[in-house]
């Protein structure tokens, strides 16, 4: 009796977590594979396992890891946006997966520092998609760290506030200070970085001397 209500429980709570339980937010993209290879389709992106899953006409599911990966695209017509992830070998502090191995980042902007940034949680899009259009995408972005790839490494929005941009405010004088200075900037803030950071590329795609030497 005691091993039948004990069977009982697993099972029901086994039940309970299927159902509630995010369910795949499939779209249409592409992945381009680290051997060159390309392949579309429906596909989904698991945040928390940084698992791909291809699924194919004939009903079968095809799942890849971003060892195998060099980057994902898709659009995402909830948010009304493409999106493009890239794999780096920089293991997130609130990562799941052990090991240092290859992760998802999305790339948000290509400059002389990329923006990319890590969901901290998975997303339920069911949820988002009760959400009104203008709450949307300010709700799913609230979701995520951001960074900054910057001399061939990950950094965190943080380490570039601590460690970066006094170094560049010394290079670049009063250029950057005084930007910082008029817009009011919080250079601690959680995402008031990303602002300095796109002036520092645009400053940057314009003066390829300052370019080298903000290196």
């Amino acid at each position: 009796m005691n091993r039948f209500l004990l069977t009982s429980v697993i099972f029901f709570t086994c039940l309970n977590f299927l159902w509630s339980a995010p369910k795949p937010y499939i779209c249409k993209g592409e992945i381009e594979f680290k051997n060159g290879e390309r392949r579309e389709g429906a596909l989904s992106l698991d945040y928390e396992t940084d698992l791909v899953r291809m699924y194919n006409e004939n009903g079968t599911v095809d799942t890849y890891s971003p060892f195998s990966i060099a980057s994902l695209y898709f659009y995402d017509e909830l948010l009304s946006q493409p999106r493009t992830f890239v794999t780096l070998q920089h293991s997130p502090k609130n990562s799941k997966i052990s090991g240092t191995g290859f992760y998802f980042y999305e790339l948000i902007k290509v400059g002389h520092m990329d923006i990319l940034r890590k969901v901290n949680q998975n997303v339920d899009y069911r949820k988002l998609a009760e959400v009104p259009f203008e709450r949307r995408v300010k709700q799913h972005d609230e979701k995520f760290s951001y960074f900054i790839f910057y001399n061939g490494k990950l950094i965190t929005l943080k380490e570039f506030s601590v460690s970066v941009f006094p170094v560049l405010k010394n290079r670049m004088g009063k250029t950057l200070e005084d930007f910082v200075t008029t817009r009011n900037i919080d250079i601690n803030d959680k995402l008031q970085p990303l602002v300095v950071v796109e002036f520092i590329n645009a400053i940057a795609e314009k003066n390829h001397s300052l370019q080298a030497s903000i290196n």
